[in-house]
Protein backbone atom coordinates (compact mmCIF):
# COMPACT_ATOMS: atom_id res chain seq x y z
CA UNK A 1 0.00 0.00 0.00
CA UNK A 2 1.08 3.64 -0.31
CA UNK A 3 0.62 4.11 3.43
CA UNK A 4 -2.47 3.55 5.50
CA UNK A 5 -4.66 6.59 6.17
CA UNK A 6 -5.68 5.11 9.52
CA UNK A 7 -3.92 3.04 12.13
CA UNK A 8 -5.29 -0.48 12.41
CA UNK A 9 -5.53 -3.45 14.72
CA UNK A 10 -6.25 -6.72 12.97
CA UNK A 11 -6.97 -10.14 14.44
CA UNK A 12 -6.42 -13.13 12.12
CA UNK A 13 -9.17 -15.64 12.71
CA UNK A 14 -8.26 -17.86 9.74
CA UNK A 15 -5.17 -17.96 7.54
CA UNK A 16 -1.82 -16.20 7.89
CA UNK A 17 0.14 -13.34 6.35
CA UNK A 18 3.61 -11.96 5.71
CA UNK A 19 3.94 -8.20 6.25
CA UNK A 20 6.87 -6.49 4.51
CA UNK A 21 7.86 -2.97 5.56
CA UNK A 22 11.13 -1.01 5.68
CA UNK A 23 13.14 -4.04 4.63
CA UNK A 24 11.71 -6.32 7.30
CA UNK A 25 9.32 -9.24 6.97
CA UNK A 26 6.94 -10.04 9.82
CA UNK A 27 5.20 -13.40 10.00
CA UNK A 28 1.67 -13.32 11.39
CA UNK A 29 0.13 -16.79 11.74
CA UNK A 30 -3.48 -17.62 12.54
CA UNK A 31 -4.49 -16.19 15.90
CA UNK A 32 -2.19 -13.16 15.63
CA UNK A 33 -3.03 -9.61 16.65
CA UNK A 34 -1.47 -7.19 14.16
CA UNK A 35 -0.89 -3.46 14.62
CA UNK A 36 -0.23 -1.19 11.61
CA UNK A 37 0.36 2.54 12.26
CA UNK A 38 -0.96 5.23 9.95
CA UNK A 39 1.33 6.43 7.15
CA UNK A 40 3.47 3.27 7.03
CA UNK A 41 4.06 1.69 3.62
CA UNK A 42 3.82 -2.07 3.68
CA UNK A 43 3.02 -5.07 1.53
CA UNK A 44 1.19 -8.18 2.63
CA UNK A 45 0.90 -11.67 1.22
CA UNK A 46 -1.96 -13.74 2.61
CA UNK A 47 -2.49 -17.50 2.54
CA UNK A 48 -5.39 -19.58 3.78
CA UNK A 49 -6.18 -23.26 3.90
CA UNK A 50 -8.84 -22.96 2.69
CA UNK A 51 -10.02 -19.55 3.98
CA UNK A 52 -8.76 -16.16 5.16
CA UNK A 53 -10.74 -14.23 7.75
CA UNK A 54 -9.58 -11.14 9.62
CA UNK A 55 -11.32 -8.65 11.89
CA UNK A 56 -9.95 -5.09 11.56
CA UNK A 57 -10.50 -1.96 13.58
CA UNK A 58 -9.34 1.27 11.91
CA UNK A 59 -8.57 4.42 13.86
CA UNK A 60 -8.25 8.00 12.67
CA UNK A 61 -4.67 9.31 13.06
CA UNK A 62 -4.20 10.58 16.58
CA UNK A 63 -1.60 11.19 19.26
CA UNK A 64 -2.47 8.05 21.18
CA UNK A 65 0.19 6.06 19.30
CA UNK A 66 3.01 8.47 20.21
CA UNK A 67 4.40 9.83 23.45
CA UNK A 68 6.38 12.94 24.41
CA UNK A 69 9.71 11.16 23.82
CA UNK A 70 8.98 10.87 20.09
CA UNK A 71 8.54 7.10 20.19
CA UNK A 72 5.72 5.38 18.37
CA UNK A 73 4.25 1.91 17.93
CA UNK A 74 5.66 0.36 14.72
CA UNK A 75 4.04 -2.31 12.56
CA UNK A 76 4.12 -5.50 14.62
CA UNK A 77 2.48 -8.67 15.89
CA UNK A 78 1.33 -8.05 19.45
CA UNK A 79 2.29 -11.44 20.84
CA UNK A 80 0.97 -10.81 24.36
CA UNK A 81 -2.56 -10.40 23.01
CA UNK A 82 -2.46 -12.92 20.15
CA UNK A 83 -5.05 -15.05 21.92
CA UNK A 84 -8.55 -16.42 21.25
CA UNK A 85 -9.85 -13.91 23.83
CA UNK A 86 -8.75 -11.04 21.58
CA UNK A 87 -10.67 -12.60 18.71
CA UNK A 88 -13.76 -12.74 20.90
CA UNK A 89 -13.36 -9.05 21.85
CA UNK A 90 -13.09 -8.02 18.18
CA UNK A 91 -16.15 -10.04 17.23
CA UNK A 92 -18.11 -8.46 20.10
CA UNK A 93 -17.10 -4.95 18.95
CA UNK A 94 -18.18 -5.79 15.39
CA UNK A 95 -21.49 -7.18 16.68
CA UNK A 96 -22.23 -4.03 18.69
CA UNK A 97 -21.44 -1.72 15.77
CA UNK A 98 -23.55 -3.75 13.35
CA UNK A 99 -26.78 -3.11 15.29
CA UNK A 100 -26.77 0.57 14.31
CA UNK A 101 -27.97 1.47 17.81
CA UNK A 102 -26.30 4.54 19.32
CA UNK A 103 -25.88 2.98 22.77
CA UNK A 104 -24.40 -0.17 21.27
CA UNK A 105 -21.92 1.89 19.25
CA UNK A 106 -20.86 3.80 22.36
CA UNK A 107 -20.40 0.48 24.16
CA UNK A 108 -18.28 -0.73 21.22
CA UNK A 109 -16.08 2.38 21.47
CA UNK A 110 -15.70 1.86 25.21
CA UNK A 111 -14.63 -1.74 24.64
CA UNK A 112 -12.17 -0.65 21.96
CA UNK A 113 -10.44 2.00 24.11
CA UNK A 114 -10.26 -0.42 27.02
CA UNK A 115 -8.64 -2.91 24.63
CA UNK A 116 -6.25 -0.22 23.31
CA UNK A 117 -5.11 0.58 26.85
CA UNK A 118 -4.36 -3.09 27.48
CA UNK A 119 -2.66 -3.55 24.10
CA UNK A 120 -0.34 -0.60 24.72
CA UNK A 121 1.19 -2.51 27.64
CA UNK A 122 2.25 -5.30 25.27
CA UNK A 123 3.38 -3.28 22.23
CA UNK A 124 6.95 -2.47 21.23
CA UNK A 125 7.96 1.15 20.65
CA UNK A 126 10.72 2.68 18.54
CA UNK A 127 11.78 6.07 17.12
CA UNK A 128 9.77 7.28 14.16
CA UNK A 129 11.08 5.91 10.85
CA UNK A 130 9.98 7.14 7.46
CA UNK A 131 10.88 6.76 3.81
CA UNK A 132 13.09 9.26 2.08
CA UNK A 133 10.95 10.95 -0.60
CA UNK A 134 13.23 9.61 -3.35
CA UNK A 135 12.82 6.05 -2.07
CA UNK A 136 9.06 6.57 -1.79
CA UNK A 137 8.90 7.74 -5.42
CA UNK A 138 11.06 4.81 -6.56
CA UNK A 139 8.90 2.29 -4.68
CA UNK A 140 5.71 3.78 -6.13
CA UNK A 141 7.15 3.47 -9.65
CA UNK A 142 8.26 -0.14 -9.05
CA UNK A 143 4.87 -1.10 -7.60
CA UNK A 144 3.10 0.27 -10.68
CA UNK A 145 5.57 -1.00 -13.31
CA UNK A 146 7.06 -4.25 -11.97
CA UNK A 147 5.61 -6.10 -14.98
CA UNK A 148 7.60 -3.96 -17.44
CA UNK A 149 11.27 -4.10 -18.35
CA UNK A 150 13.27 -1.19 -16.91
CA UNK A 151 16.81 -0.73 -15.61
CA UNK A 152 18.04 0.87 -12.39
CA UNK A 153 19.30 3.89 -14.40
CA UNK A 154 15.76 4.18 -15.83
CA UNK A 155 14.40 4.13 -12.28
CA UNK A 156 16.94 6.73 -11.18
CA UNK A 157 15.98 8.99 -14.09
CA UNK A 158 12.35 8.81 -12.98
CA UNK A 159 13.45 10.02 -9.54
CA UNK A 160 15.83 12.66 -10.98
CA UNK A 161 18.91 11.27 -9.21
CA UNK A 162 21.85 9.05 -10.12
CA UNK A 163 21.68 5.26 -10.14
CA UNK A 164 24.36 5.11 -7.43
CA UNK A 165 22.28 7.40 -5.20
CA UNK A 166 19.18 5.21 -5.60
CA UNK A 167 21.30 2.16 -4.77
CA UNK A 168 22.71 3.85 -1.64
CA UNK A 169 19.26 4.92 -0.39
CA UNK A 170 17.73 1.48 -0.89
CA UNK A 171 20.58 -0.19 0.98
CA UNK A 172 20.37 2.34 3.81
CA UNK A 173 16.59 2.39 4.25
CA UNK A 174 15.45 -1.05 3.09
CA UNK A 175 18.55 -3.16 3.63
CA UNK A 176 18.46 -4.38 0.02
CA UNK A 177 19.39 -3.22 -3.47
CA UNK A 178 16.81 -1.81 -5.91
CA UNK A 179 17.13 -4.99 -7.98
CA UNK A 180 16.48 -7.17 -4.92
CA UNK A 181 13.38 -5.11 -4.10
CA UNK A 182 12.09 -5.35 -7.69
CA UNK A 183 12.60 -9.13 -7.69
CA UNK A 184 10.87 -9.44 -4.31
CA UNK A 185 7.80 -7.65 -5.67
CA UNK A 186 7.80 -9.78 -8.82
CA UNK A 187 8.11 -13.02 -6.85
CA UNK A 188 5.19 -12.06 -4.59
CA UNK A 189 3.05 -11.30 -7.66
CA UNK A 190 4.17 -14.53 -9.33
CA UNK A 191 3.40 -16.62 -6.24
CA UNK A 192 -0.12 -15.18 -6.18
CA UNK A 193 -0.57 -16.05 -9.87
CA UNK A 194 0.61 -19.59 -9.24
CA UNK A 195 -1.75 -19.95 -6.30
CA UNK A 196 -4.85 -18.36 -7.77
CA UNK A 197 -4.66 -18.95 -11.53
CA UNK A 198 -4.16 -21.73 -14.05
CA UNK A 199 -1.59 -19.77 -16.06
CA UNK A 200 1.53 -21.64 -17.18
CA UNK A 201 4.86 -20.79 -15.57
CA UNK A 202 6.03 -19.30 -18.87
CA UNK A 203 3.01 -16.98 -18.90
CA UNK A 204 3.51 -16.02 -15.25
CA UNK A 205 7.20 -15.25 -15.83
CA UNK A 206 6.27 -12.94 -18.71
CA UNK A 207 3.39 -11.15 -16.98
CA UNK A 208 5.41 -10.47 -13.82
CA UNK A 209 8.33 -8.85 -15.62
CA UNK A 210 10.96 -11.60 -15.84
CA UNK A 211 13.07 -11.70 -18.99
CA UNK A 212 12.91 -15.50 -19.22
CA UNK A 213 11.40 -18.52 -17.51
CA UNK A 214 14.87 -19.74 -16.51
CA UNK A 215 15.64 -16.43 -14.76
CA UNK A 216 12.22 -16.52 -13.12
CA UNK A 217 12.97 -20.02 -11.83
CA UNK A 218 16.38 -18.92 -10.53
CA UNK A 219 15.05 -15.86 -8.66
CA UNK A 220 11.99 -17.69 -7.31
CA UNK A 221 14.17 -20.44 -5.82
CA UNK A 222 16.57 -17.88 -4.33
CA UNK A 223 13.66 -16.16 -2.56
CA UNK A 224 11.59 -19.17 -1.50
CA UNK A 225 13.98 -22.11 -1.44
CA UNK A 226 11.94 -24.04 -4.02
CA UNK A 227 11.22 -23.75 -7.74
CA UNK A 228 7.91 -22.41 -9.11
CA UNK A 229 6.99 -25.93 -10.21
CA UNK A 230 7.63 -27.29 -6.71
CA UNK A 231 5.57 -24.44 -5.23
CA UNK A 232 2.64 -25.32 -7.49
CA UNK A 233 3.04 -29.03 -6.68
CA UNK A 234 2.93 -28.23 -2.96
CA UNK A 235 -0.32 -26.33 -3.47
CA UNK A 236 -1.85 -29.35 -5.18
CA UNK A 237 -0.76 -31.49 -2.22
CA UNK A 238 -2.33 -29.01 0.26
CA UNK A 239 -5.63 -29.01 -1.62
CA UNK A 240 -5.59 -32.78 -1.85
Amino acid sequence: TTGKVNSSFGYILKGSTLLCSLGKTIEAPQGSLIYIPDGVRYRSMWTGNPEIEQYCIHMSPNKLSRDTSGLYYPIQVVKGLSTPRTGQIFQEIYKLFSTGDRIDRLEALAQYFQFYAEAAKHMEQQPQIGYNSIVADAIAYIDENYMNAFSIPDLADRCHVSASHVYHLFKKMLGMTPTQYINEIRIEKAAARIRYSDMTLDEIALITGFSSTSYFREVFKAHTGITPAQYRANLVTEKG
